[in-house]
């Protein structure tokens, strides 16, 4: 009774954590949008801008007198255009991380608890994320915690910007949401999972093995359509993908 109670409550845990960060993720990705429409109008004013100036300066027409008098005079229209492009122009592989950087708060008000009482395993795929989480939880209680040891193998190109950016130091904030975002993605590509669960573990756990295994696989593999061996059928994906 108390093994199926275990399992139950920690499926019940997971799914509410799920719940919890997709809210999060999906309000922080309304917001965005909501910004990004909102400051449409101007990014295209200052854009519209700076393509009249490239315009003249790459026509043939004008001469270096004429280009040098423009930009004289249009020099602090131009700066300010190119500021304003720089503070709303957004790089094209962003997934709204800024906004979801404003739900910090509300992360830190659970996040402790589940690095305390949820044991997460993992497949080898999942093992960077393993370590980023082992960090974090390493970091409760320390009032000044150093972030230079942070392992960065889970982190993904676009939020690399925001955890380390060039010249500076490995920002707390940003490396937390970075890796909780990650750990939902790996719970849900199950690289991670969680023995003491039902809905969560490890699907490799049920597989067959040894003997059991060998005895059903030509009948597994003939109703898959699958060859018995994997080199058939790697070759077929490898062409295939060449294709």
């Amino acid at each position: 009774m108390v093994r199926t109670l275990e399992v139950t409550a920690h499926d019940d845990a997971l799914d509410i954590l799920d719940l919890l960060l997709a809210d999060l993720f999906a309000k922080a990705e309304r917001v965005g949008k909501q910004e990004r429409l909102r400051t449409l109008g101007d990014l295209d004013e200052a854009a519209l801008t700076l393509a009249e100036a490239t315009a003249r300066l790459l026509s043939p027409k004008g001469g270096k007198a004429l280009m040098a008098a423009y930009l004289g005079k249009q020099r602090t229209t131009l700066e300010a255009a190119i500021t304003r492009v720089r503070e709303l122009a957004r790089p094209v592989d962003t997934h709204y991380e800024e906004e979801l950087l404003a739900r910090y708060t509300a992360v830190r008000r659970f996040l402790p608890s589940v690095l305390r009482t949820i044991a997460f395993a993992g497949a080898p795929a999942g093992r960077p994320v393993l370590e980023a989480l082992a960090f974090l939880s390493g970091l409760e209680g320390q009032k000044r915690p150093s972030m230079q040891e942070a392992p960065l193998a889970c982190v993904p190109a676009r939020w690399r910007r925001y955890v380390a950016p060039k010249g500076g130091s490995i920002d707390r904030k940003a490396y937390t949401l970075c890796v909780v975002e990650q750990l939902r993605e790996a719970l849900h590509r199950r690289t991670l999972f969680v023995k003491a669960s039902g809905r969560w573990a490890d699907p490799r756990a049920r597989l067959l093995a040894g003997s059991t295994w060998e005895a059903v696989k030509p009948a597994v593999c003939q109703t898959l359509g699958r060859s018995s061996t994997p080199e058939p059928d790697l070759a077929a994906w490898a062409q295939e993908l060449d294709t």
